[in-house]
């Protein structure tokens, strides 16, 4: 500085600085912008360019007209990084937030059918559960098994057996549900429908309009037994849950229905079992929880008893059978 003015070396500092941010620029011109951030990294360096330039040109000391100019110059420049900061991270924010959200419908989609996940069956069950027990209303569950699907699949292929379950999971999905229903797919060729404030006898009503509607669709089996199409069989069961010390939980209902499910199975198929859950008379003493997937007979004759009643197809009276079963 010379008095009020700028001397010959603070010309050649801003003259040297200039190449720099000009070469920085072309490099980022050349590689092209990746983001909106390399755009407007871009046009804040061409204001740091202006900037210079009038600070070489127009700025001959201090408080004149090139040193308000570079100085407005500068502040708009480190404006617009905040600004292009603040808008970027909003940017990636809501893309961070609405893929979340994808990953939450796949997670909570079955792949195959389309209908509910076991997983978002899984979180619907402890979600109603609890409903059920503040509110001390009843929750049914229908557990679905694809009759004889092992010798579809033999028969005809896996994607023939694909698409067979594509056509169980639509029949389901149209012959009944309500809304506030739960329409799962509980692994391989069992679904489940979650039924919030039903009680046994409608959930058994759905059940065999269910098996009506698959058994309809006339899907061709050749290796079921008897009906020569494609059909279901049904365990319903229900329960109103306890608060307090009560020992039930979500598990009990799965279990019960799964119960019942196999025992349709076992009294022909192309039927609905069903199976109410009194308390302090499930699981069965004896068993280890009555484990899903088996179908317990009951070794203690000592435990109050639950019926299992049994709605078949094409029998001579109203269709039903009671099997009691000492549990």
């Amino acid at each position: 500085m010379q008095g009020n003015r700028y001397g010959a070396g603070a010309y050649l500092i801003a003259l040297a600085g200039w190449p720099v941010v000009l070469f920085a620029l072309v490099v980022l011109l050349r590689r092209g912008p990746r983001s909106v951030l390399d755009l407007w990294v871009a046009v804040v360096m061409c204001v740091q360019v202006l900037e210079i330039a009038l600070s070489a040109t127009l700025n001959g000391g201090r408080f004149d007209l090139g040193f308000y100019s570079g100085r407005i110059f500068g502040l708009l420049a480190v404006s617009f990084v905040l600004l292009v900061l603040l808008i970027e991270n909003s940017r990636l924010y809501a893309k961070l937030i609405a893929g979340q959200a994808r990953l939450r419908r796949l997670s909570s989609a079955d792949p195959l059918t389309g209908i509910a996940s076991r997983r978002a069956f899984d979180e619907a069950l402890e979600q109603e559960w609890r409903r059920a027990m503040r509110n001390r209303a009843t929750l049914a569950l229908l557990m679905i098994d694809v009759d004889g699907f092992k010798s579809f699949n033999d028969t005809y292929g896996h994607v023939a057996g694909d698409g067979c379950l594509r056509m169980v999971a639509h029949a389901l999905a149209i012959s009944g549900s309500r809304a506030g229903d739960v329409l799962a797919r509980y692994g391989g060729d069992e679904f489940a429908i979650l039924l919030p404030e039903t009680d046994l006898p409608a959930a058994s009503a759905l059940g065999r309009r269910l098996c009506k509607g698959v058994r309809e669709m006339a899907v061709p089996n050749a290796g079921s037994s008897g009906v020569g199409y494609v059909t279901i069989s049904v365990g319903a069961a229900c329960v109103t849950p306890l608060r307090g010390r009560s020992p039930m939980r979500p598990t009990m209902l799965v279990e019960a229905a799964d119960h019942a499910l196999y025992a349709a199975k076992a009294a022909g198929r192309n039927r609905v079992a069903e199976l109410a859950i009194q308390a302090g008379s499930w699981p069965p003493r004896g068993s280890k929880h009555a484990a899903v997937g088996k179908h317990g007979n009951g070794q203690d004759r000592g435990h109050s008893q639950n019926v299992v009643r049994h709605y078949a197809w094409g029998t001579s009276d109203d269709g039903t059978h009671d099997v009691t079963h000492p549990w």
